[in-house]
Formats: structure tokens, C-alpha cells, sequence
């Protein structure tokens, strides 16, 4: 073997091993960021590699000077390389699971947001590829010009195909004491996965529920961990009748996300369709708990409420509702749940129009 090609050989097999260190990055940035302590672990560990590979390599040449047991432990090195990429996803997913489940509430006393940490955060959804209205809730940004809004994508039973878009909560108030920011750091989702999920979503709300399942499917095989296709592919095997299998599929999406607010929603709503309320009221407040900006979970409990007869919490909570979206008037005016009580002067007060 000519000294050549062995000058060759080293050279391309370091350029082989600065380019694991730089790629390297790109994989664990989706998950640990890049930060200097992360570069320091990788750079860190490249190098303990290289001195072990320099030391027992070493000692191996010197008992056998064989270019055989060289390339063929190239060889090896080459075919690990090569799955890496393939398996990083899933030990990813092992590794920061319950990590990137969650959430991060901070309260800030200062009427001012640091805006390099709304920076940073924006950064970290775009590695991450995750633009979910659940990945990042703003609960309230003081000493800004604008109000800000948050919006919660909703599907309540008895709405009409208009009603059944996204409804968007009220400015928020800039007078608050306090400033909180919530951020929920969900699972990584692959992003042709997200794109069939929102095809479907389109089709849920006008109540295409077959066409709807097709695209959550799709979304599912290109990952399974896809917890918002799991969690409106439930929601809409609650609305065929398919009960248990729906919450069952709702109960794995918050297993990956524990955090989901509108898994919590159709978790209530799966639980309502099947006549099973007391469940229903529990997810309900537990995704109000989340984000008390869901208009829908306050709407979803007074319904039930309503079924019961209980006009003092129908209007406990639907007043609530009403204060985030007025348009929530002409839905309950509709609505066949409040039956029992629609003759208290109450709530025929509380649904009237607003001259």
C-alpha cells in the first residue's frame, strides 16, 4: 500500500469525522438547542472518541500492521455513520419526551417583555418546526401598542359549519399588574405530517368525517407520535359514535403531550358525546386550567350544565364564554342544550343582543 494513498486515506476520513461534528449539531439542535454547553458536548465528545480511536487504533497496528483490519474497521465506522440520521429521531424522542411535554410558565412583575427572550423563543419553534397555536400562548404582553389575541381551535357538537372555524378570544386587557408568558415545549412533529393533520382539520370542521380520517391517517403514518392528528382522529370517531376507540386515541395524543389544550377539549367533548358528563366537566376545566382563554371548554361545561337543568352554572360559566367572544350569543340562542333552562329571565338576559 503506497504512503499516497494512505495520506489520502487520512485526510478524508478526518474531513469525514468534522463533518459528523458539524451535522451533528443540526440533529440535537430541534432538541437541546444550540447553545455553547451543547457545541461543548459534542466537541467534547469527538474529541474522547479520536483519542480513544488514536490509543487502541494505535495499539492494533502495532500488533497488526494489516491494511485489511484498517479498512475493514472503516468500514464499520462508514455503516454506523450512515444510521445515525436514521435512528436519531426516535432516541431524540426517547431522550426529551417528557422534557418537551413540559410546559414553562413565567411570570414577569415588570411591565416589560424582554424581547431577546421572545427572540430566542421564536428561534427554538422554527428548529423545531412546530408553528401549533398550542406551542406558543401568550397570556398577556404589557406596554405594547396593540392588544394581543390567542386564538384556541375549537369544535363544539352542535355548531353550524361557520361556527366550526377557530374563534379568537378578546383583546387582551394592557393595564395588567403582571406579564405571563406560558410556553408549552411540545414534541417535535415531522412537518408533512402537520401539513395532512391541517387538510384534515379543514374537512372536520365542515363534518366530512370520512375524508377528514383519510388525511389523519396519512399524517399518522408519516409519524405516529403526530399527537394532533391522534387527537382529531378521536374527535371524529367520538362524532361517527366510535366512543371508546376516540377517547382512547385522545388519551394517547396527551400521552405525547400532555399539555395539548385542545386535547383536553375533545377529551371533554368525546366524554359529552357519549353521555358521560362528569368526565366531560373534568377535561373540560382541565384545558381551562391550561389556557383560560378557551372560550369553548366554558361553553362545553354550561351546555352540560344545561342538559341538567342547572341554570346557576349555565350562567356561571357561559358568562365567562361570553366575555371572550360575544358571538358565542347567537350559538347558545340555538342551542338545544339549554332547553330546560331557556325560560329563566336570566339567561334570556344574558343570550339577548346587544343593542
Amino acid at each position: 500500500m503506497s504512503q499516497r494513498f494512505l495520506y489520502l486515506f487520512v485526510f478524508f476520513t478526518g474531513a469525514t469525522v468534522m463533518s459528523t461534528e458539524m451535522t451533528a449539531s443540526r440533529l440535537i439542535a430541534p432538541y437541546f438547542g444550540t447553545s455553547i454547553i451543547v457545541w461543548a458536548n459534542i466537541i467534547g465528545i469527538i474529541l474522547l472518541a479520536m483519542s480513544a480511536g488514536y490509543f487502541f487504533g494505535g495499539r492494533l497496528a502495532d500488533r497488526h500492521p494489516e491494511p485489511k483490519i484498517l479498512f475493514s474497521l472503516s468500514i464499520v465506522a462508514g455503516l454506523i455513520l450512515t444510521a445515525i440520521p436514521l435512528i436519531s429521531l426516535e432516541i431524540s424522542h426517547f431522550l426529551t419526551g417528557g422534557i418537551l411535554a413540559t410546559p414553562i410558565s413565567i411570570t414577569i412583575t415588570d411591565d416589560r417583555v424582554p424581547v431577546e427572550f421572545l427572540t430566542d423563543q421564536m428561534i427554538w419553534d422554527t428548529l423545531r418546526g412546530s408553528q401549533s397555536p398550542d406551542s406558543l400562548q401568550l397570556s398577556s404582553l404589557a406596554n405594547t401598542d396593540k392588544s394581543n389575541q390567542t386564538s384556541s381551535t375549537t369544535l363544539n357538537p352542535s355548531l353550524t359549519e361557520q361556527q366550526l372555524t377557530p374563534q379568537s378570544s378578546p383583546n387582551i386587557d394592557n393595564a395588567s399588574i403582571s406579564s405571563s408568558l406560558s410556553l408549552d415545549l411540545s414534541p417535535k412533529i415531522n412537518s408533512d405530517a402537520l401539513e395532512l393533520y391541517e387538510q384534515g382539520l379543514k374537512l372536520y370542521y365542515k363534518r366530512e368525517f370520512s375524508q377528514a380520517l383519510t388525511f389523519f391517517n396519512k399524517a399518522l403514518a408519516k409519524d405516529t407520535r403526530c399527537y394532533q392528528a391522534l387527537n382529531a382522529k378521536g374527535a371524529t370517531y367520538a362524532f361517527q359514535g366510535k366512543y371508546d376507540e376516540g377517547l382512547a386515541l385522545i388519551k394517547q395524543a396527551l400521552e405525547i403531550n400532555p399539555n395539548f389544550v385542545y386535547g383536553h377539549f375533545n377529551l371533554g367533548l368525546a366524554n359529552e358525546l357519549a353521555g358521560r358528563w362528569d368526565p366531560a366537566i373534568s377535561a373540560y376545566q382541565e384545558a381551562l386550567r391550561l389556557d383560560k382563554q378557551d372560550v369553548w371548554s366554558y361553553y362545553g361545561i354550561a351546555s352540560i350544565y344545561g342538559r341538567m337543568g342547572n341554570a346557576a352554572k349555565v350562567l356561571e360559566y357561559l358568562e365567562q364564554a361570553i366575555a371572550l367572544d360575544p358571538g358565542v350569543k347567537e350559538v347558545a340562542r340555538e342551542e338545544k342544550d339549554f332547553d330546560p333552562v331557556r325560560q329563566d329571565p336570566r339567561f334570556q338576559k344574558l343570550v339577548t343582543p346587544t343593542e
